[in-house]
């Protein structure tokens, strides 16, 4: 009888328990537990960079194009740019595709606004104004929310979809898993399989379902490429997202150093025809955005982020029911109390 060599039986456990690395394109390839020690100790410096962009301020100009049978059709081009302190901040931008349009998102402990400026005048008009409760942020109803709480998602490195694909929640998610990894010249590369569900799209078919990071040692291990599959429940994957990334140099202060991006370029293209789309399957889009990034030393002071800042006057609070009710409530109670003291008084001196 023939024997099966111990090693062909031990190999899958080996493999399956992360003893051993599955056999990859790399030829470089590091062990599985090995990939996810760097990748955690990567998180922490993408977290510090989280909780340091406030700090970070700046111009962006961006142009994204879509593309059909090799055409390319240049469907929104614009500036923006930004401040904030802990407590409020401003994102004005001004489009020119597909039309001249001025427009500024604004906040401060007070208030929410978006003001607008038709055909790129001086004069702005005020859009709409939330109040915000006290103790409470800015409602996240509005859509472009992101974009003022702190460092747009354009600039910053770990997002690779807008206000969806974050790599620091990314690869703490639980069904993310390391298929393979090599490190090479300082290049640390990820294979992985994940299921991820699309915040916004649920039982859609852009869900997360694996991909490729590349992060870079002289960067701190920031991300300088990403490619993410994207599909159904079922494991159909019908898009591809790129985000490739390029550096202008390291920013310091006196507690951390971090990267500035210079320019991000994301792509995404069709891969199978999408349920009940009319949109060819080979359909693809292109963005990018060019960044003029600083590390300000003092944040703006709140008077910047007033629509007084913009020519406007500043809005009045209007009084609740509830207190309006109270206090005329209130006011009867003690007139009442009044009134019947006056008349016990008057009735004694009968």
């Amino acid at each position: 009888m023939n024997r099966v060599p111990v090693f062909f039986l031990v190999w899958p456990l080996m493999i399956n328990f992360g003893f051993c690395q599955a056999p990859s394109e790399y030829d470089n390839s590091i062990p599985i537990p090995k990939a996810r020690e760097m990748l955690n100790a990567a998180r922490v410096q993408w977290v510090l960079a989280e909780q340091k962009s406030i700090y970070v301020q700046g111009t962006i100009r961006h142009q994204s194009a879509g593309i059909v049978g090799g055409i390319s059709t240049v469907n929104n081009e614009g500036v923006a740019d930004w401040k904030h302190n802990k407590t409020g901040g401003v994102y004005k931008t001004r489009t020119t595709i597909p039309k001249e349009k001025s427009e500024v998102l604004v906040y401060n402990s007070l208030y929410f606004a978006m003001l607008e400026s038709p055909g790129g005048s001086n004069r702005w008009d005020l859009i709409f104004l939330d109040w915000i409760k006290k103790g409470q942020d800015p409602p996240v109803s509005h859509s472009r929310w992101n974009l003022t709480k702190s460092i747009p998602d354009f600039a910053r490195p770990y997002v690779y979809t807008t206000g969806a694909g974050n790599l620091i929640e990314l690869v703490e998610h639980s069904d993310f898993e390391i298929k393979a990894a090599k490190l090479e010249n300082g290049v640390l590369s990820i294979d992985f399989e994940s299921y991820f569900e699309h915040p916004s799209n649920k039982g859609g078919v852009y869900d997360i379902l694996g991909g490729r990071i590349e992060l870079n040692e002289s960067l701190k291990w920031f991300p300088q490429k990403v490619e993410i599959n994207l599909g159904s429940s079922d494991r159909v994957i019908y898009s591809k997202t790129i985000m490739t990334l390029k550096y202008r140099d390291m920013a310091s202060d006196d507690t951390y150093e971090m990267p500035l991006l210079e320019r991000k370029t994301v792509s995404w293209k069709g891969v199978k025809q999408t349920p009940g789309s009319t949109s060819p399957p080979d359909y693809a889009v292109i963005q990018h955005t060019d960044m003029d990034l600083i590390v300000v030393d003092k944040l703006p002071a709140d008077k910047e982020f007033r629509l007084s800042a913009f020519g406007l006057p500043e809005p009045v609070r209007p009084q609740s029911m509830s207190v309006t009710w109270w206090k005329w409530g209130g006011g009867m109670l003690v007139a009442g109390i009044l009134f019947a003291l006056i008349a016990v008084k008057l009735g004694r001196k009968k």
